[in-house]
């Protein structure tokens, strides 16, 4: 496989799961559950803190995952040849690349020109 010539036509950023780390989640538990802990009495008070505690901790997750910057997984950089026909590659990171840019391409490896 020789050398390719042609120009970077568009970078897509392949966007990464929404991960929490589970603190949003825990956190909601307890305040949850001690706001739960605060209705009834009893038997009444026990589920009323079980309920607050599950309720919490689903609020304290989707809280958290909403605040969570998003960062991209990888990207799709595609490539017009200059001898007709396209390049696909994903990549961990676009480096300098930008659209419009004219390119090398060798051994699977893209260089600016």
């Amino acid at each position: 496989q020789g050398t390719e010539y042609g120009t970077v036509a568009y970078i897509e950023g392949l966007q990464a799961r929404n991960r929490t780390s589970g603190a949003g989640a825990i956190l909601g538990a307890v305040v949850g559950g001690v706001l739960g802990n605060q209705i009834g009495s009893g038997s009444g008070r026990t589920a009323a803190t079980a309920i607050g505690a599950v309720g919490g901790a689903v609020a304290g997750n989707a809280i958290e995952g909403r605040n969570n910057t998003r960062d991209y997984e990888a990207y799709r950089i595609t490539v017009n040849l200059d001898r007709g026909g396209q390049r696909v590659y994903e990549v961990p990171s676009p480096g300098d690349l930008r659209t419009g840019d004219r390119v090398r391409l060798y051994g699977g490896q893209i260089s600016r020109m």
